[in-house]
């Protein structure tokens, strides 16, 4: 058998394209079908003035960097109000609880996004500074059009802000493994997300911080060659198995990426300041080695053809 013969499934990046990172092998056979009584998962209503007031306290969690960034345009976002205000229902919100009862966006971090940056000013916001945008684009109350959040008249106002939200919480205390396959279920975007995305999401804390500090590094994106992009989080996967096989090799079980990757990150959360830079010294140092490797080379092709 070939190489050519050798098919591997490839996550793919932002544009669709292989990014080059296998899928991570997933053994499903412990969860599938899912234990009910493993699954902790509950539905609560909130207004969504209770959402916008856990967004200003900080317990719930809108970070780009859990998902892939905002992107909808103003128009998009505009009836989305609208809707709001012509008393339409939104489909269901996805969250996951950590052990402080702080809530991380699964699903639905368009919409929330869309409701806190018309809705909140810029001083009531911790993690966005962006101006709130005045509607555009409204397709039934076009008198509307060009006007922010407080030059509606208060009933418009009150109507959207007693408007109430179906949230699913994924509990704190559901087993890792089943939540991970959870958020790969209810993750309804056009595009899934990757398993890195979903380590990011669920993690959060010195090993995401780590990631993508190490992701920016010169010494990567030189050591790589600008060859690899983070678009899907896949420069951070890239630099997690590094970091993962550097210190716990011998945990690692044949089948199970996904597992292993994930334990890695909820090691490296408990570490102290120290390790963590002991880490970043590490990789940058191999990088360093890469680098050097990749440039004697360039070095040596270009003499030879020169010959």
């Amino acid at each position: 058998m070939t190489d050519e013969d050798i098919q591997i499934a490839e996550e793919l990046d932002d544009k669709g394209n292989k990014s080059g990172v296998e899928e991570d092998n997933i053994d499903t056979s412990e969860i599938a079908p899912f234990d009910p009584d493993k699954i902790r998962l509950r539905t609560q209503p909130f207004s969504l003035a209770q959402c916008l007031g856990r967004i200003k306290q900080g317990s719930l969690l809108l970070s780009p960097d859990f998902q892939r960034a905002f992107v909808w345009d103003k128009k998009r976002q505009s009836q989305l109000i609208e809707s709001l205000m012509l008393k339409i229902p939104l489909p269901m919100f996805y969250v996951s609880a950590d052990a402080k009862e702080n809530y991380h966006v699964v699903d639905g971090l368009q919409r929330l996004t869309t409701l806190r940056n018309f809705v909140l000013s810029p001083e009531e916001r911790t993690d966005h500074k962006d101006e709130r945008f005045k509607l555009n684009g409204l397709e039934f109350w076009k008198e509307l059009e060009g006007k922010h959040f407080d030059e509606l008249d208060i009933y418009l106002q009150n109507r959207i802000l007693e408007t109430t939200l179906q949230v699913t919480i994924i509990e704190y205390n559901t087993p890792e493994k089943v939540k991970r396959n959870v958020f790969k279920r209810l993750n309804t975007g056009g595009m899934p997300l990757t398993s890195q995305e979903i380590r990011n999401a669920l993690y959060q804390g010195k090993s995401t911080i780590l990631l993508k500090e190490l992701v920016q590094e010169n010494a990567f994106i030189r050591a790589t060659n600008h060859s690899i992009g983070d678009g899907r989080m896949v420069g951070r996967e890239i630099i997690l198995r590094f970091i993962a096989f550097n210190l716990f090799a011998s945990e690692y079980k044949v089948g199970d990426m996904d597992e292993f990757l994930s334990n890695s990150m909820e090691k490296i959360n408990l570490f102290t300041n120290e390790q963590i830079d002991n880490i970043r010294d590490i990789f940058n140092f191999f990088a360093f080695i890469c680098l050097r490797r990749f440039l004697c080379e360039r070095l040596i092709s270009v003499g030879l053809s020169e010959k």
